[in-house]
Parts: structure tokens; sequence; C-alpha cells
């Protein structure tokens, strides 16, 4: 008899679908409720149960990762990879690393005056922060 290798259908979703607490406890390894493994640094395979499996998604999946493998099996997925890199599915939320924050950065010139950059960073979808400046220069007092 000759056997024929099993195959299975991954799906690739950004981390960005993650909320940060969520990510912080899939990198403690303290998500119960869920089949996972990591995937180093950059994020992680979670099995996708169906219905055929005698599975469903524990209540103690939090709901973005829930929303994630429901997302998966929608589409016949029979594993799940979220990776950094990964694809940023429109029909799911998104959320950001950081609260966006204003931040304003004193710089003493060399001849003598105080500039002043206030910039606004934001980081979400794991992209590079953008980060956009206005300057000012206000001589120092005396």
């Amino acid at each position: 008899m000759q056997s024929h290798p099993t195959t299975f259908m991954m799906l690739d979703l950004s981390t960005a679908h993650l909320k940060p607490e969520t990510r912080s406890l899939l990198t403690q390894d303290l998500v119960d409720g869920a089949l996972i493994y990591p995937k180093g640094p950059w994020g992680w395979f979670v099995h996708v149960s169906t219905e055929a499996d005698g599975l469903t998604i524990s209540d103690e999946v939090p709901a973005d990762l829930k929303a994630c493998i429901q997302y998966a099996q929608r589409h016949q997925q029979n594993w799940l990879m979220l990776d950094c890199d990964g694809t940023v599915a429109s029909e799911l939320p998104v959320y950001g690393d950081v609260e966006e924050a204003p931040v304003a950065i004193a710089v003493a010139t060399s001849s003598g005056g105080r500039q002043v950059a206030r910039t606004h960073a934001q980081q979400a979808n794991s992209t590079p922060v953008r980060v956009t400046a206005q300057a000012a220069h206000t001589p120092l007092p005396d």
C-alpha cells in the first residue's frame, strides 16, 4: 500500500492582530486552552481546532487570539502562523505596540540657544516608529 504524505493548511497573520498583553502572555507561555508553539522571537504557531476534532476554543483564550483562531477556522485552515511580518487582515482589529504620546526634547545649540523639538511617535502594526518633528529656536535666559 502506497502512503501519501499528510498536508495541512496554514494561515499567515500578523502579530499586530494581538494586543500587547496577549503577546506578553504568549511569550511567557501563559495562555491555556489552545495548542501554541513559539516561532522564535517572531511569533507563534497555533493549532486551529475544528468541530470534527471535537475541540472548541476555550474561554481561557484571550478574545483577540480567539478572533484570529476563528478567522482561520472560517478559512478552513489547520494551523495559524502569527508572525511579526505576517499578513494584516482587514477583517480583524489591529493593535499598536505603544500608546501615542507627545515627547518634548530640548537640545543645546553651539550658539548658546536652545532648540526644542516636539515629536509625536506612534508604533502600530509592528512597523517602525513614525516620527514627525516641529522645531523652534528659543534663546536661553541670561
